[in-house]
C-alpha cells in the first residue's frame, strides 16, 4: 500500500505564477527568433533612450532631495543671521555701549565733539 495521495485537479484560476512565465517565455522567445535584424537598431535606440529616461529621473530626484536639504539648511542660518544681527545692534546702542564702558571707568564726555574746519 502507497501513500500517495491523489492530485488535486487544476482549475484554471490555480495555476501558478511559474505556469505563466513559462507560457509568456515560450510566446517572447518564439517571437523574439522572427524579428528581422533590420529592426535590431532601432530596438537598441528605444532601449537606450529609455535607460537614459530613467537615470535622468533619478539623477532629477537626487537633486530635489539635496535643494530642499540645501533650502532647510539656508534658513537654519538666515535665522542664526538675523538673531546675531539683532543682538549686534542691541549691543552698540549707546547705553548699552555706556554700561560696558563704566567697567573700565571711563567717562562719557558732557560737551559736543570739536569741530576741525580746514580753509
Amino acid at each position: 500500500m502507497t501513500n500517495a495521495r491523489p492530485r488535486p485537479t487544476q482549475t484554471k484560476q490555480s495555476r501558478s505564477l511559474f505556469h505563466w512565465m513559462d507560457v509568456y517565455g515560450a510566446l517572447l522567445r518564439a517571437r523574439w527568433q522572427h524579428v528581422p535584424s533590420r529592426f535590431l537598431p532601432r530596438l537598441m535606440l528605444l532601449f537606450s533612450m529609455a535607460l537614459l529616461y530613467v537615470a535622468n529621473t533619478h539623477r532629477y530626484e537626487k537633486m530635489l532631495r539635496q535643494i530642499g536639504e540645501l533650502e532647510q539648511e539656508v534658513h537654519v542660518l538666515r535665522t542664526t543671521c538675523t538673531t546675531l544681527q539683532a543682538s549686534y545692534m542691541y549691543q552698540s546702542k549707546q547705553s548699552e555701549i555706556a554700561k560696558r564702558v563704566e567697567r573700565l571707568n571711563l567717562i562719557e564726555g558732557s560737551s559736543p565733539p570739536l569741530c576741525l574746519c580746514a580753509d
